[in-house]
């Protein structure tokens, strides 16, 4: 047999299988048929680069934040405190869903970030690229919040039409922002978009968020039983990534605050009844400095409370579990301590589907990667290791301490703190 050259092995390391191949020639053409989909898009990515100006990037560099997981949190808490509990709730519920669908099929998929080059990305990501997740929420979430108050509150048609703008503007940056910075391909954009628009259709319009409402609401607790189960499910169904990302972290942390608000819903786990928003309890009739003095206090205190309980329960929880995980004889790693340092952005070099998939079309993008001047990668892929391959013989010892402390993130934002604002009188 003959020895492996170079160019062999180095083909070996950067050939990257994926979960869906499980599904044999119907998911390996629908893998090749996304990635080539990508690939089409770096046209339209170099177009934009080229027009980039730095109020432009500074501009996208903050509007990304419309996007993320933090400011979503803000929102959430803001519902809860303020404005409409059942709200907050709903939303939590979607948002669940929206990093849930995303992040699984990131994984499921595995397929690059655009590639570099042509591309110039001005950030560095460490995760799988189809869906864009913040496409995902863009779509589902500003939407959600408009089409249920559209159906439950009587505000005037003057403020209906400023929230359909406003929630069209944020729609919109936030899914352009992905293409702006070189982060995603359009096909990555507009199929996280297409998800979010099943999420907010599946979620509002067929009423499931009522009968979740309802079920949680009424059921004398039986949800309390059901719901873990089926998060349970989600987070074992949830596929690996095969190398270190958070995708499998962020989804559990959704799923642990989902179940923090069942529990706090739910007679079985309710020490208390949960107190109404500020705004459900009526108007306060108080002058307007005084009442936003109310709103930002209950959010100041709010999120330094959960902050509070979030870093304690961390830093309690971790070595616990650590220790339960290896004391069963569980390899194990923490993923929120590794320093992540591979990135997923396409070079020929640094990707390649495996020999069973046939040729991919890459419509000559990076075809002369190879024929550089200086043979070697961009500088941002130039400390990228080989995938190693760990994660899925390896066992996360975050994943179920985020369980327990975002549950409990999610029970206090729902029920405790309320009670906190009403002791303090704000």
């Amino acid at each position: 047999m003959s020895a492996k050259t170079s160019e062999d092995e180095e083909a070996e390391c950067c050939t990257i299988h994926a979960p869906i191949e499980r599904f044999g020639r119907a998911g390996r053409w629908v893998r090749k048929t996304m990635l080539e989909w990508s690939l089409r898009g770096m046209p339209l990515l170099v177009a934009v680069q080229s027009r980039r100006t730095p109020g432009w990037t500074k501009f996208f560099h903050i509007a990304q934040i419309l996007g993320e997981e933090d400011f979503y949190t803000v929102v959430n808490c803001f519902l809860i405190w303020v404005i409409d509990q059942k709200l907050a709730f709903l939303f939590g519920i979607l948002l669940c869903f929206g990093f849930q669908s995303s992040n699984m099929l990131k994984n499921a998929m595995r397929l690059p970030r655009p590639a570099v080059p042509p591309v110039k990305p001005l950030h560095v990501m460490h995760d799988w690229s189809f869906p864009s997740h913040h496409s995902v929420n863009a779509v589902a979430m500003p939407w959600y919040l408009y089409f249920y108050s559209l159906d439950n509150y009587n505000l005037s048609t003057q403020t209906f039409c400023a929230f359909f703008c406003l929630t069209s503007i944020w729609s919109c940056i936030i899914m352009f922002d992905r293409i702006y910075l070189g982060v995603h391909s359009p096909a990555d954009v507009v199929a996280g978009g297409l998800i979010g628009v099943c999420l907010l259709a599946g979620f509002r319009f067929t009423h499931l968020d009522i009968l979740v409402d309802r079920v949680v609401a009424t059921s004398l607790g039986n949800a309390f039983y059901i719901v873990p189960l089926w998060i349970i499910f989600l987070a074992a169904a949830h596929p690996e990534s095969g190398y270190p990302t958070l995708t499998r972290s962020e989804s559990t942390c959704m799923l642990g605050i989902v179940l923090g608000f069942v529990c706090a819903n739910c007679h079985v786990t309710s020490f208390l009844a949960p107190l109404p928003a500020l705004f459900e309890q009526g108007v306060p009739d108080l002058p307007v400095l005084t009442l936003l003095g109310c709103v930002l206090a209950r959010l100041l205190v709010g999120m330094a409370v959960l902050l509070l309980i979030r870093g304690m329960l961390k830093t309690l929880l971790r070595p616990v579990s650590k220790a339960l995980m290896e004391a069963f004889g569980l390899r194990t790693f923490i993923s929120s301590k590794l320093h992540l340092t591979t990135v997923t952005f396409y070079n020929k070099r640094t990707y390649q589907l495996p020999e069973n998939y046939g040729k991919v079309d890459t419509c000559g993008v990076g075809e002369n990667a190879r024929d550089s001047a200086s043979n070697a990668l961009p500088e941002v892929l130039r400390n990228r290791p080989y995938p190693p391959n760990f994660t899925d013989d390896h066992f996360d010892c975050d994943i179920p301490m985020r369980v327990v402390v975002y549950t409990a993130v999610g029970w206090a934002g729902l029920e405790g703190i309320p009670y906190l604002f009403y002791c303090l009188g704000i």
